[in-house]
């Protein structure tokens, strides 16, 4: 089960069930980003996210979300694959009159999936969200 840093008791449900996929082996360090599989209900959009492996070896997983709370934001897991979910609301879209002449703001509802390889514990990872962030970080799992 997956953690806030900040709340070490709280914990994060498993699900069963994902439709896509984030993560893809590639040459050298190990991996990339990037979608193989689109959903069946297909998100309004797909926050942009960075994925990396740290100095100490654990997996970092950073998600851009600004303009959201923590309590919008949904972490669950399911073996080894974590599952990103929320909703980000616009309520400037919401106001009736207006017209946009560019829009580039994702809004509404969204989910992330991330296959995070087996060599990474992701029942033992933390995730914090703060100014729009959403870090993940996941442990190396250590054998023997």
């Amino acid at each position: 089960m997956i953690g806030y840093m900040d709340r070490p008791g709280e914990q994060v449900s498993r699900e069963n069930g994902s439709r896509f996929f984030c993560l893809v082996e590639a040459a050298g360090l190990g991996y990339t980003s990037g979608m193989l599989i689109k959903p069946e209900h297909e998100p309004s959009w797909v926050p942009r996210a960075d994925i990396f492996v740290n100095a100490a070896g654990d997996l970092i997983i950073k998600v851009e979300l600004a303009a959201m709370r923590r309590g919008d934001l949904e972490l669950t897991v399911d073996g080894q694959r974590l599952r990103i979910a929320g909703q980000r609301p616009d309520a400037d879209r919401a106001a009736a009159g207006g017209k946009y002449l560019v829009t580039e703001i994702g809004f509404g509802p969204f989910h992330l999936l991330v296959d995070v390889p087996p060599n990474f514990d992701l029942d033992t990872a933390k995730a914090k969200y703060s100014n729009g962030l959403l870090r993940v970080v996941v442990p190396k799992r250590h054998y023997g």
